[in-house]
């Protein structure tokens, strides 16, 4: 006959540890991944952030030169349309924003209802 362990539900002890420390490593990996997609946003934000420092540097700079008289009518249509391209991109930056911060919303969502991210 097999020895009996020193507690009686000693093995049903260990079941209950296994899987504990299994749910903390899942955890541990869901917070982890969720950092991640947060990092993600901070770094778009920051890029879009750039994104309108550098259209307005652009404006002004093409502003100082229309001021000194040095733009030609042709100059002044290939900055505006330049000045639009960069608003678009801002545009859809702030689009690719918006779906990130579904994404951390949802993760997070995930992590406090206790699913799998």
């Amino acid at each position: 006959m097999p020895a009996l362990p020193p507690y009686r539900l000693q093995s049903l002890l260990e079941v209950r540890e296994r899987k504990k420390e299994a749910a903390e490593r899942q955890l541990g990996s869901c917070i982890g991944l969720l950092r991640q997609q947060e990092q993600k946003l901070r770094d778009m934000e920051q890029e879009l952030v750039r994104m309108v420092q550098r259209r307005e540097t652009r404006r002004r700079e093409f502003m100082d030169k229309a001021m000194k008289g040095r733009v030609a009518a042709l100059d002044a249509i290939n900055n505006n349309k330049y000045i639009e391209r960069l608003k678009q991109q801002e545009a859809t930056q702030q689009e690719a924003i918006t779906g990130q911060k579904a994404v951390v919303a949802l993760r997070h969502h995930r992590l406090l209802a206790g699913d799998r991210l």
